[in-house]
């Protein structure tokens, strides 16, 4: 049975535009209490106002969680050890791997861009929440999503 996620708290780093609100939009609407958190709190105070015009409890903080800059690559290492070392306190962490997506950092940053080619990013949100859904029996330690048509990923 998959768990269900009402009422649990959802920190949703990024969770300015893009695919940070769509995580929001999809965990509040799967009953979780979405908490946007972005390095810009507009951005941030937008998600959670439109998901409060919603019906939806949701809050936004300003927060900066880099702390070095990491390649993709080395984040995913990183992850996998979490993974590893947290495991025995029950704690499950996931890599989630996403192809591009129609979101304003791409299409603002590279307008050559076909948009026909990038995902929905409630695509990428939705795996999300079937990762969060899953028993406690039960981990996913990495996904990937990434549109059908992209040839940028192997």
């Amino acid at each position: 049975m998959a768990r269900n996620l009402e009422g649990k708290i959802a920190l949703i780093t990024g969770g300015g535009p893009g695919l940070g609100a769509a995580i929001c939009r999809t965990l509040d609407e799967a009953g979780a209490v979405a908490i946007s958190v972005d390095l810009r709190k507009e951005a941030a105070d937008e998600v959670a106002r439109s998901r409060r015009s919603a019906g939806r409890r949701a809050m936004a903080l300003a927060l900066d969680v880099r702390s070095e800059r990491a390649g993709k690559w080395g984040l995913l290492g990183f992850s996998h050890a979490l993974h590893v070392e947290a495991r025995a306190q029950n704690i499950k962490v996931t890599a989630v791997l996403s192809g591009e997506m129609r979101t304003p950092f791409l299409l603002d940053r590279f307008p050559d861009l076909d948009p026909a080619v990038l995902q929905a990013p409630k695509n990428v949100a939705e795996t999300v929440r079937h990762v969060l859904e899953q028993t406690d029996e039960s981990v996913i330690p990495e996904v990937m999503v990434i549109p059908i048509r992209e040839t940028s990923w192997p």
